[in-house]
């Protein structure tokens, strides 16, 4: 894979409307399914390379209904102006729908935490 793969002006622009959508901001079960489904509908630019370099692999295969955080650190009403800026690679785009989804779900460990 090379190191930056310069962004499609059309990816971008359905991006920035996704993000633009109200009803995708409705929620952050919207909100996920959104960003996954746009991930998904995209996959010929989010090649497997990426999707696992940016750990998209497994947060596009999580249930949202289970992961999903009850509150987010993420601010739906901010989300179209937090990430509305001019990404110049496929990869930086990832990186961002990445840090997005993590920030909204949880995974569980099976490992009990002693508290004594």
């Amino acid at each position: 894979m090379e190191n930056s793969n310069p962004i499609d002006t059309q990816l971008l622009n359905e991006f920035y409307f996704l993000i633009k959508n109200n009803s995708n901001l409705e929620n952050y079960s919207n909100y996920y399914n959104s960003l996954v489904e746009f991930i998904k509908i995209h996959s010929n630019y989010f090649t497997l390379d990426i999707l696992k370099k940016f750990r998209l692999d497994v947060l596009i295969k999580l249930d949202p209904d289970k992961y999903i955080v009850d509150n987010p650190s993420i601010s739906l009403q901010m989300e179209s102006q937090r990430l509305f800026i001019k990404y110049e690679t496929i990869e930086s785009l990832a990186m961002a729908i990445g840090d997005t989804l993590w920030d909204m779900v949880t995974i569980y460990s099976r490992k009990d935490i002693s508290v004594a």
